[in-house]
């Protein structure tokens, strides 16, 4: 397997934030990152048919039968989830709770930032970069500027995820309101 960049920052976000989604294009790699990072959560995936009801008609009993961690993929298939698990993460009150697993997707992004606002952060994986494929380290943030060019990689700063969450949160809710205006849908 090739390791991925985004692996250091998801061990270390999963330890600072009771919820983490990774959203990013299909066939990017999400699920075999965050299995092979987080071996111990137990893993679930919407895809199938028989979980995904349950987890539609019955959301808390679905919910409930996780005792510890856990990493739901298709994250986006059971969207009236988000409240649910909002309910737990703020009963329980540790971190790493829920791993969320989508493909780059408006509505779990939006849904989520309105149900796990301040509870989740966001990580986006993209399909494999030059450095990753060459397997060579990227460049550290504090050498930018120094020397030849390098593409950084994500940062384990949790200052940097929480700015990067809120950043792109941020930015979908003003794109959202400027595309109801602009349609005339005001007050959506």
């Amino acid at each position: 397997m090739i390791p991925r960049h985004l692996a250091a920052t998801l061990r270390s976000t999963v330890k600072d934030y009771p919820v983490v989604t990774i959203t990013g294009p299909r066939q990017s790699g999400k699920t075999t990152l965050v299995r092979s990072t987080l071996p111990r959560h137990e893993y679930l995936s919407l895809e199938d048919p028989d979980q995904r009801s349950f987890a539609l008609e019955d959301p808390r009993g679905f919910l409930g039968q996780f005792n510890d961690n856990v990493i739901l993929d298709e994250a986006q298939r059971a969207p009236d989830l988000f409240s649910y698990i909002q309910g737990i993460v703020d009963q329980r009150d540790r971190p790493g709770q829920f791993i969320l697993i989508g493909s780059q997707n408006f509505l779990l992004l939006q849904t989520i930032s309105q149900s796990l606002a301040g509870r989740c952060a966001v990580l986006h994986l993209l399909p494999f970069s030059y450095p990753e494929l060459t397997r060579r380290k990227s460049a550290d943030p504090k050498t930018i500027g120094r020397g030849p060019r390098r593409q950084s990689g994500p940062s384990d700063n949790p200052f940097d995820v929480l700015f990067a969450t809120r950043h792109f949160t941020t930015a979908r809710e003003c794109i959202g309101r400027l595309v109801c205006r602009h349609r005339g849908w005001a007050g959506r």
